[in-house]
């Protein structure tokens, strides 16, 4: 299912990758992902709610990780899958979609256009 962002879906998140929402501030959260398998791999995700970008509202998602930086702006909408352990973040700028996946396991891909 896909999911629009709001403070009430964030425990979704938090559900599929096996961790808490940590609150920093009014609307920005924090999940920090551990593999289980790996113990040194882990990550932390950032999600960056309402924005005032140029009196634009948007959204925003930051992974920080061990030799990673990736951010994701004009996020739109996500997918949390129990099944495949992961959430998927959808940008739109203009008529492109780019996207950022962050596993269960503390694994992060970034698609874009």
């Amino acid at each position: 299912m896909i999911h629009q962002f709001t403070k009430e879906n964030i425990e979704t998140i938090a559900k599929v990758l096996g961790t808490k929402a940590k609150p920093l501030g009014n609307d920005v959260f924090r999940f920090e992902v551990k593999s289980e398998e790996e113990p040194a791999r882990k990550l932390a995700l950032e999600i960056h709610l309402g924005l005032d970008v140029n009196g634009e509202q948007m959204n925003m998602v930051s992974v920080y990780a061990f030799n990673t930086f990736l951010q994701l702006h004009n996020c739109t909408a996500f997918v949390a899958s129990d099944m495949l352990q992961q959430v998927t973040f959808f940008g739109k700028s203009g008529s492109k979609t780019s996207g950022l996946i962050v596993v269960k396991t503390a694994g992060c891909s970034l698609y874009a256009n």
